[in-house]
């Protein structure tokens, strides 16, 4: 018996995003693009107020808020340590960390000023490149859970914005 077969045809808002920023991000770009589009079009996959893209920075023990949609006055204001806050404990682990209610979280920090209180639902995972760390990326919303197959989505994301 032939199977049919199912053409995923434009209409599906999450699928068209995803494969819409796989395409942006498998095109060569100056790395001011990429820090400038990358969180905007990856906070409408994921409907997140929030989405922040943090680099490694000096001898790779500081990560810095460098790409960011919902907290833009704070590009290159934030800045924390590998191992401090949530961010930092996902990059040191090298793998995902997140929060229904981050400020409940152990390894939370507040910054002062930010008003990320308002977004409390957050996830952290790191940027891996071929050679090790080069930093994270951050959701936050002000409800509704990240699945896990959000997390797993957002990892994907994460490496494609590393190997370009």
């Amino acid at each position: 018996m032939a199977k049919t077969e199912k053409v995923h045809a434009r209409g599906d808002a999450r699928l068209d995003g995803v494969l819409d920023f796989v395409a942006f991000a498998a095109r060569p770009m100056p790395l001011g693009t990429l820090l400038d589009e990358g969180p905007q079009r990856i906070a409408k996959i994921f409907g997140a107020d929030v989405c922040s893209l943090y680099v490694l920075e000096g001898e790779g023990a500081e990560l810095v808020m460098r790409g960011n949609v919902g907290f833009e006055r704070a590009i290159g204001q934030v800045r924390l340590s590998v191992g401090e806050g949530i961010t930092g404990r996902a990059v040191e682990y090298m793998r995902p960390i997140s929060a229904d209610v981050a400020h409940t979280h152990a390894s939370y920090k507040h910054v002062d000023g930010l008003g990320e209180e308002r977004f409390p639902v957050f996830v952290a995972v790191p940027v891996r490149g071929r050679r090790g760390p080069l930093g994270a990326l951050v959701l936050q919303r002000r409800s509704g859970a990240f699945t896990e197959h959000d997390i797993a989505e957002l990892s994907l994301m994460g490496g494609l914005l590393a190997a370009g």
